[in-house]
């Protein structure tokens, strides 16, 4: 598996998401949480990459099509976040 909770220090998120769909074998995971500190608005110099779970949704079908399968998982640690996983089919 994959897991960050970072990804809006990305400049390049697409290339990170390719190198860890790479990494993974069929039926490993990428694991991303996501919460209001991760939506556009929240984009800053040092955080530049901001996506709703929408957005995730929509980048992951359209790098991977059907070589993989997309379900958002709410997460009972902290409130207000939630991870979003990413599971390779082929």
């Amino acid at each position: 598996f994959v897991y960050s909770n970072s990804l809006d220090h990305a400049y390049e998120p697409q290339k990170a998401f390719r190198a860890w769909y790479d990494a993974l074998v069929v039926g490993g995971v990428i694991l991303l949480d996501h919460s209001d500190r991760h939506e556009p608005d929240a984009a800053t110099e040092m955080d530049p990459f901001g996506a709703t779970l929408s957005g995730l949704r929509t980048m992951f079908v359209s790098l991977f099509g059907a070589k993989g399968q997309v379900e958002e998982v709410q997460s009972g640690v902290m409130p207000g976040v939630c991870t979003f996983v990413f599971q390779k089919t082929e």
